[in-house]
């Protein structure tokens, strides 16, 4: 390089390509380098970084770069305080020397292929306050050693194949601030010292293999703790009651555990407790969760009726109660909820960030806002019988309804029809009869529609999202016909609803002539006695 005072480099997010050995040696006045997000590839070389002896950051970020990850570059820049290696290629295990940073104040290097264990060397560097080292291949236990970052504040290691037990001293990470250890293969209980670190944030322990009694864990001095995520463990017990001492709480996840009870939580926003083996009937505390926007309490073994009040949350918009032992009727209250009735403005929904992502039902997207969530109502797989009550078209806003394997009985509302932004409608598994509804090839958006096995009969409607569902979306029903069924109603001798006018003719006729048949005889009786 010619300019013999450059001090920042900065290239990110230019389109660039090529390979680190195309440029000359980073010279010894060069604090900052960002080549972030541009298409770089190849290896870093170790002499890339020989007359780097003043470099303070380092950022080769959303690249492709490849080959073993640069810890050489501590031995000439010991002093160099942010490194970002993320979102490249590089890949094997890491090499010790980042030690050898002793004013390291950020380590990046998540969603490569970076394989074995962590460098115990990493674990020294007392200054180091953020270590991303998620989505890669680690594996092996975390060393107990980690316990010495005194100053950390960020921990991720999530997705990875990090194995044995959370270190048991990890109190000691008294300024821990985010810690992210999803999606391992650890095991073990909560350790008690966890309840030293008073600053928590951010808490995602979610599909590990822990254990144990979660109401014995004391959250209570957790007084920052916005999010919790313990789902996809094997916790067991009640719901911790010192959850009630975390006030910020907007968040807890402790869906697919083995847990029984409930308690409260002022400011929860998002609820999932699917698959924990819940019985008994949907809790009246629920009722004081004035800012809940999504509650999920499937694939458990709730039983009693849908609660009214439900209706009343006034920012609820996602409500899942799919596969549990629910009876009595649909409430009518559900279809007056006002996050599905009425269109806010942009400045009234939440666009806050989720601390930890939300993934989609039997996907494997994941939605990082909770505006991002599509409206939805799904009472799939319970007992609810009765009909579907015609309020429901007040739901303008719902994306998705799921009503199927259910008991419910009578005919389809056609009003169902004023729901045009509808694009999951399951009706499936019940005792629905009557037609369904011609109006329904309105729904525009409508991209999946399910009526199978049912009691409908008559014409399915022609045109619209109609001409893209599979047969079997209407299976199970004989009294349907159509183009694209095995049975056509131009093959039948007798369409459905001419065999319905015949009968109401025959009827008619049979009702004349005994009416007919009855005064003759009362005439004749009538004459005999004159």
């Amino acid at each position: 390089m010619a300019f013999k005072r450059l001090v920042v480099v900065d290239l990110s997010e230019k389109r660039l390509t090529g390979k680190l050995s195309d440029f000359d040696k980073l010279m010894s006045t060069v604090k900052t380098v960002n080549l972030s997000s541009n298409h770089f590839q190849g290896t870093i070389q170790y002499a890339f970084f020989q007359q780097a002896v003043n470099l303070k950051s380092f950022n080769v970020s959303n690249n492709s770069f490849s080959g073993p990850i640069p810890s050489s570059i501590c031995e000439f820049s010991s002093s160099i305080q942010h490194l970002d290696f993320s979102r490249n290629l590089f890949l094997g295990p890491i090499s010790e020397g980042f030690g050898q940073c002793s004013d390291l104040q950020s380590l990046r290097a998540d969603v490569n292929n970076l394989s074995g264990d962590v460098p115990s060397d990493i674990y020294k560097v007392s200054s180091l306050q953020e270590l991303y080292l998620s989505a890669n291949r680690l594996s092996g236990p975390i060393n107990g050693i980690l316990v010495n970052l005194i100053n950390l504040r960020t921990l991720s290691l999530y997705d990875n194949k990090l194995t044995g037990t959370i270190p048991q001293d990890i109190g000691r990470l008294s300024n821990l601030e985010k810690l992210f250890l999803r999606k391992n293969l650890l095991n073990g209980t909560l350790p008690p010292s966890l309840a030293n670190c008073t600053r928590l944030v951010m808490l995602d322990l979610s599909f590990n293999f822990l254990e144990g009694e979660l109401s014995a864990f004391d959250f209570s001095k957790f007084i920052q703790l916005r999010s919790v995520d313990l789902g996809n463990n094997s916790f067991n017990g009640g719901l911790p009651a010192s959850l009630y001492s975390c006030n910020k709480l907007t968040a807890i996840r402790l869906a697919h555990n083995k847990l029984n009870g409930s308690d409260g939580f002022q400011n929860l926003q998002f609820l999932a407790l699917g698959g924990c083996r819940l019985t008994g009937q949907i809790s009246m505390w629920l009722s004081k969760l004035r800012k809940l926007e999504v509650l999920n309490l499937s694939l458990n073994n709730i039983t009693g009726s849908i609660p009214a009040w439900l209706g009343d949350l006034p920012h609820l918009f996602v409500l899942h109660l799919s596969h549990n032992l629910l009876s009595g009727y649909f409430p009518v209250e559900l279809a007056g909820l006002r996050r599905l009735t009425t269109k806010l403005s942009t400045d009234q929904v939440d666009q806050s960030y989720l601390e930890f992502p939300i993934f989609r039902y039997a996907s494997s997207l994941q939605y990082t806002k909770l505006s991002y969530l599509r409206p939805a109502i799904n009472l799939g797989s319970n007992s609810i019988s009765g009909t579907i009550p015609t309020e429901i078209g007040q739901l303008k806003f719902i994306f998705c309804l799921d009503l199927s394997n259910n008991n419910f009985s009578g005919s389809i509302p056609d009003i169902i029809s004023n729901l045009t932004n509808l694009e999951k409608l399951d009706l499936s598994g019940n005792h629905l009869s009557g037609q369904i509804p011609a109006s329904f090839k309105n729904l525009h958006f409508l991209s999946s529609f399910n009526v199978a096995y049912n009691d409908l009969e008559g014409h399915i409607p022609v045109g619209g999202q109609f001409e893209t569902f599979p047969n079997s979306s209407f299976e199970g029903n004989p009294g349907l016909c159509g183009e694209f069924l095995p049975h056509s109603c131009s093959g039948q001798s007798e369409t459905t609803l001419q065999k319905g006018t015949k009968r109401k003719f025959f009827n008619w006729l049979s009702f004349e002539i005994g009416y007919g048949i009855s005064f003759i005889l009362a005439l004749l009786a009538g004459l005999k006695f004159l």
